[in-house]
């Protein structure tokens, strides 16, 4: 169910490797079309596109191998819940998100934040917000240690890297039911996949640590939402999850959401965030380091 949503770019790009390869990985990287695949490619590129080609084939082996094993490494969880905004912050069932927004000038004018895709308690409109943790790596552990000691690095940079392409199919495919399905606000939508991995879909799922939610200490207010150490997720003090392969974040329904860049974070904007965070100023200030 989940192998289809891969996003082939992002893997080869970990390993080095032109997107391109993976754009081609996404819709014809068969052994049948192997042939085909690679006359695609200029002479200078064809030793490049045999390693993507090598590396490709090792990743589906260990896919195989992990789905014949019924490795059971995927577990996910989401809510759906009724929200409003308030100023920068987003009320999700007396759950108080603050959010932050940009402030770097720009060509359209616009300042967004992501509680202006959530509508204003004065509105009297009922809204929602998404929110989802997944995880590809739920005892992920004890195959790697194998690899390990066998000193066989090759197969645990190759595991690492399949878990996180895992863990982002999960979310791919976990946004895909629960807008069709769950929410229901998409349920005429007919795409294929390769529309998907586009975003041709109305919503947005923005990620913790991602652009507009540059904060990882999110998802602390995450973990007492979905209770994400039900699916195996831990947090450090930090807010990094454990295991790596995991994913977090909100979803969002309005046709108009989009994903964009906080960017440069004031002084005057960090002590305010503080505030809602309900945390001191200097521990915020340590995670928003990239914006300062």
């Amino acid at each position: 169910v989940i192998i289809p949503y891969i996003d082939w770019k992002f893997f080869f790009h970990g390993w080095n490797l032109s997107a391109k390869f993976g754009s081609v990985a996404n819709s014809d990287f068969t052994v049948e079309g192997r042939n085909a695949w690679m006359a695609k490619f200029k002479d200078d590129e064809q030793e490049k596109a045999g390693e993507a080609a090598k590396l490709y084939d090792d990743a589906r082996r260990l896919l195989d191998k992990l789905v014949s094993d019924n490795a059971g490494y995927i577990n996910a969880v989401f809510g759906i819940y009724a929200a409003y905004s308030d100023g920068d912050d987003i009320v999700a069932e007396g759950v108080r998100i603050p959010m932050l927004r940009q402030q770097k000038k720009n060509d359209k004018n616009e300042y967004l934040s992501l509680s202006d895709f959530i509508a204003p308690a004065s509105s009297g409109k009922k809204d929602y917000i998404g929110a989802f943790a997944v995880t590809a790596g739920d005892g992920a552990d004890e195959r790697l240690r194998v690899y390990e000691d066998k000193g066989d690095e090759y197969s645990v940079m190759l595991m690492k890297s399949l878990l996180e392409r895992l863990a982002e199919a999960v979310t791919e495919w976990l946004h895909l039911v629960i807008r069709k399905d769950y929410w229901g606000f998409a349920a005429g939508e007919n795409l294929s996949v390769a529309d998907m991995l586009a975003s041709r879909y109305r919503s947005i799922r923005p990620a913790v640590g991602y652009p507009s939610i540059p904060d990882q200490t999110m998802n602390f207010v995450l973990h007492e939402m979905l209770g994400t150490d039900e699916i195996g997720i831990s947090l450090t003090e930090n807010g990094m999850m454990n295991p790596p392969a995991s994913v977090s974040g909100f979803i969002f329904a309005h046709p108009q959401s989009k994903y964009f860049v906080i960017g440069p974070v004031s002084e005057e904007q960090l002590h305010d965030y503080a505030l809602r965070r309900n945390t001191e100023t200097e521990k915020i200030r340590k995670f928003l380091s990239a914006n300062l």
